[in-house]
């Protein structure tokens, strides 16, 4: 879906509650193509995925860009 609202820069709408409204009326999860990334929408669901960084993690990311962390370092994921 490209039309997912701008929500993650600074200043982007003077007034979000309507888009929070509409990307949670589309569901608990929305593919935003701008960002590249999933916008959780609903509080149950940002619960989860915040409280399970063994299955919600953008270390992936992290690492094709840095490089993947050292062992014992202080950058590396328990």
């Amino acid at each position: 879906m490209t039309d997912v609202p701008d929500l993650h820069r600074l200043g982007a709408e003077p007034d979000p509650y309507p888009r929070h409204a509409e990307l949670r009326a589309r569901g608990p999860m929305v593919w935003d193509e701008t960002n590249e990334a999933w916008s959780v929408t609903r509080y149950a669901e940002a619960r989860r995925v915040l409280g399970d960084p063994d299955n919600f993690s953008s270390q992936a990311v992290a690492d094709a860009i840095v490089g993947p962390a050292e062992p014992g370092s202080a950058n590396e994921q328990d």
